[in-house]
């Protein structure tokens, strides 16, 4: 399940899913960098939009562990 539905996603998008890890911290500052990609990804997955609702998505996996996948996980467009 994906919590994008009409107007972000069509039936057929393929996605790639990543798992977020540790946040990056400055090791001079100690602060977190923040911003996007201020974390350690992983990919897992890559999954395909099989039903689109107003406020939700379903998808099935194409490839990768489905098992792997973790709750607040973050699914891309490829790039």
């Amino acid at each position: 399940y994906l919590n994008r539905g009409e107007g972000g996603l069509e039936i057929g998008d393929e996605l790639v899913v990543f798992n977020q890890g540790p946040q990056l911290i400055d090791p001079a500052t100690g602060e977190p960098l923040g911003g996007f990609g201020s974390s350690v990804e992983t990919e897992v997955a890559t999954i395909r939009v099989t039903r689109v609702a107003a406020r939700f998505s379903v998808a099935e996996v194409l490839s990768g562990d489905a098992s792997a996948v973790e709750i607040g996980a973050v699914a891309r467009r490829p790039q």
